[in-house]
């Protein structure tokens, strides 16, 4: 929990919280690594183990005879966020740092799930920022995002173009400032499922978002637009991984 003051009185401390938006949610990546029946894929660097020791198997790795050399990861945030910075974690031993020196974070809101053989991203997308110096093992490395920076959907970590080839991540992080004004975001075409606490009629989306609001409990909206439906749920897209694609609904959520 930190402090920032706001524009009236340098007396009167706002309280505010960060949160990790990248945590369980879906990734993508140049390559992974395959060693003994298993894909050293995207998904281990979201899964909440910062362990540094890749036996482990907690870390990303990307598969070391990548054709194109693009080495990068992607995550999917599921809605948009204003990123304050980002953290990267890295594996142990000296020998695998230097594949990291200089990585770059960048933002798009462009899908890169599912690319095209033969395609690479460097270049493409608007920087959060660029790690300015050589990294260390077992540790965490902080790339903050300029302030004009927009919100975007997805973030991307890739390999600088001069580092030592091969690209791993044990934990990767973006963190965003949450206040306490009440700010819903929405997303279409996608629902919570079996997170429902209250299933009720609403006219409209503002209507279910006034009933979360003073419903106990509740953080987040699915708002059927055809039946005028309402699911009231207790989680939000942060902490669950049962999120349904379904062109009938609206997902709306305190952010």
């Amino acid at each position: 929990m930190a402090k920032r003051y706001n524009n009236y009185s340098s007396m009167e401390p706002v309280v505010y919280s960060l949160k990790n938006v990248l945590l369980h949610k879906p990734t993508t990546q140049s390559s992974a690594y395959y060693m003994s029946g298993r894909h050293y894929d995207g998904s281990l660097a979201v899964d909440g183990d910062r362990s540094s020791d890749f036996s482990l198997n907690h870390c990303f790795h990307t598969a070391d005879d990548e054709i194109l050399k693009d080495f990068w990861m992607m995550v999917d945030m599921i809605i948009p966020y204003k990123i304050e910075y980002v953290v990267l974690w890295t594996r142990s031993g000296p020998t695998y740092t230097p594949r990291m020196d200089y990585f770059i974070i960048g933002l798009t809101n462009v899908n890169y799930f599912n690319l095209s053989v033969n395609q690479t991203i460097r270049g493409k997308y608007p920087l959060c920022g660029q790690y300015p110096y050589n990294s260390q093992e077992s540790f965490g490395h902080r790339v903050n995002c300029s302030a004009n920076v927009p919100a975007y959907r997805y973030v991307i970590a890739q390999q600088s173009p001069t580092a030592a080839l091969g690209f791993c991540i044990c934990e990767l992080e973006a963190f965003v400032i949450k206040y306490p004004e009440n700010i819903w975001k929405h997303r279409e075409g996608m629902r919570l499922n079996g997170l429902s606490l209250h299933t009720m009629k609403g006219r409209s989306a503002h209507q279910c978002i006034i009933a979360c609001i003073h419903f106990a409990g509740c953080t987040s909206v699915n708002f059927d637009r055809n039946l005028r439906m309402c699911d009231l749920n207790s989680g939000t897209v942060e902490n669950v991984t049962n999120i349904v694609a379904d062109q009938s609904f609206d997902y709306w959520q305190y952010v």
